[in-house]
């Protein structure tokens, strides 16, 4: 039988269910467990997946609200994903180079001359050390850090040089580029920055129009004296040439006492010989020693 009482209800020995009686004790812990299980729900709902690339690290930054730590995390992550809270930031940082350009404009030469290029600075981050780059510079560190100083040294070497080395000079170049490099890498290391310097590249070196035009006829200039110094010497090769063959042809009217009519008939032959052996006749030659008349019959025909 079911009855009433003042602690709950409760029913007789034949049911064997016993009285329901709630102590303070009781209901502190299941307050005490409504607000864990909120707690926890909360922490949930502000949890995170970070997601991070292959040739990236992510650096944590934590915030003390429900930890003692604080700070930046000294470990950074590198490629996978990761559960963090939502006190947690993070900061994504490229380990692979990164290549960055500079443009220079109106720059003036050793030679005065205005010049406009490109510089283009590669750099790495070194694996494992982003969240000491991140402590000591954050995510702007080339801006703040180094911008304006290997501007500044592109600026001292370029000034050194002309404008016709910078753009036509390997050598120069290449010198321009190492020196620039070393003391990138020299100043980036004296700040304490751990990043590599990978290489420098100077690109293509333009200079005012004008300039381009003048050098533009002065190669015209140069390559037509080279025209005619190549003419001359084929001239004169060629009247050397000439030359030999009268000696020879005079040696060998000597030789043979031949009278000037005799060389020119003889002459004449060999022309003749000539020009029947490129046409490719079967031809025989017949000469009369008398006069050097030729005889000349070509199947069966013959004449005189």
């Amino acid at each position: 039988m079911l009855t009433a009482s003042k602690t709950g209800y409760i029913l007789d020995s034949v049911t064997g269910i016993e009285p329901v009686n709630p102590t303070k004790e009781g209901k502190e812990m299941s307050n005490l467990t409504k607000v864990l299980a909120i707690t926890l729900c909360l922490i949930c709902y502000g949890c995170s997946l970070t997601e991070i690339d292959g040739g990236q690290e992510a650096v944590f930054t934590y915030q003390p609200y429900f930890s003692s730590t604080e700070g930046v995390d000294k470990n950074p992550a590198s490629a996978g994903a990761v559960w963090t809270v939502f006190t947690t930031k993070v900061d994504y940082y490229n380990i692979k180079p990164v290549k960055i350009k500079e443009r220079f404009v109106d720059l003036t030469a050793s030679d005065n001359v205005a010049i406009d290029f490109d510089v283009y600075l590669t750099l790495q981050n070194k694996k494992g050390q982003t969240p000491v780059l991140h402590e000591e510079s954050g995510q702007q560190w080339y801006n703040n850090k180094v911008k304006d100083t290997f501007r500044a040294f592109v600026r001292n070497e370029a000034r050194t040089r002309t404008s016709i080395e910078l753009r036509t000079d390997e050598v120069v170049i290449k010198s321009v580029q190492r020196n620039v490099r070393k003391l990138t890498a020299d100043y980036i290391k004296e700040i304490k920055l751990p990043v590599d310097v990978v290489k420098v590249n100077v690109g293509k070196v333009v200079p005012p129009e004008e300039v381009l035009a003048e050098a533009a006829q002065t190669a015209a200039q140069k390559q037509r004296k080279q025209t005619q110094e190549q003419r001359t010497l084929a001239e004169t090769a060629r009247a050397a040439a000439e030359t030999a063959t009268a000696l020879a042809d005079k040696a060998y009217s000597s030789q043979f006492n031949m009278t000037t009519d005799q060389f020119l008939k003889n002459k004449e032959l060999e022309l003749m010989g000539m020009l029947i052996k490129k046409d490719g006749a079967n031809v025989s030659l017949i000469m009369n020693a008398s006069d050097a008349k030729p005889m000349m019959r070509v199947g069966g025909w013959a004449g005189a």
